[in-house]
Parts: C-alpha cells; sequence; structure tokens
C-alpha cells in the first residue's frame, strides 16, 4: 500500500485570481447585477491586501493543517510585533 504525499493536493493558483477579481454579486432573485457601483470598487481595493493574505496561507489538508497552522502565527507574531514591542 503506498502512502500519499502530504503535498500531493495541488494549490491552484484560483485563490489568487479569485482574491484580484472584482466580479457582480448575485442578487436576491439570482440574477447577476451586470453593473458594479463605485462603493464596490473601493471596498474591494480596501480589502484587497487581506484578500491577497488568506490566498497565500497554505490549505489546511497540507500536513495535516501543521503547515497553515505554523504560518498563521508566524504571519501573526509579524503584525503584531510593533505593537508588543513598545
Amino acid at each position: 500500500m503506498q502512502r500519499e504525499n502530504p503535498l500531493s493536493h495541488h494549490f491552484t493558483p484560483h485563490y489568487l485570481c479569485r482574491a484580484l477579481t472584482l466580479s457582480p454579486e448575485d442578487d436576491e432573485d439570482g440574477d447577476e447585477e451586470p453593473v458594479l457601483k463605485w462603493y464596490d470598487y473601493l471596498l474591494h481595493f480596501i480589502a484587497l491586501p487581506w484578500k491577497l493574505f488568506c490566498a497565500i496561507i497554505p490549505p489546511k489538508h497540507w500536513l495535516g493543517g501543521s503547515l497553515t497552522f505554523i504560518f498563521s502565527i508566524a504571519v501573526i507574531g509579524k503584525l503584531m510585533g510593533p505593537w508588543v514591542r513598545k
């Protein structure tokens, strides 16, 4: 019986594409609203750094979630570092 490689699940650039793409939301009827409003663009660009940050976190099925946990703790430490040192 062959063991499964923990990194065998491929991480596709799909997450990065979705983070960078601004697309219309579905309305209540399930139809797409074809025109984006100005605030859609504004909120997209405000949230863009967080979208990219979340897109580069490794998937939780890699190495049983250990890689995701270590990456997240390292980034939190990096973000909180300036406030903790004061």
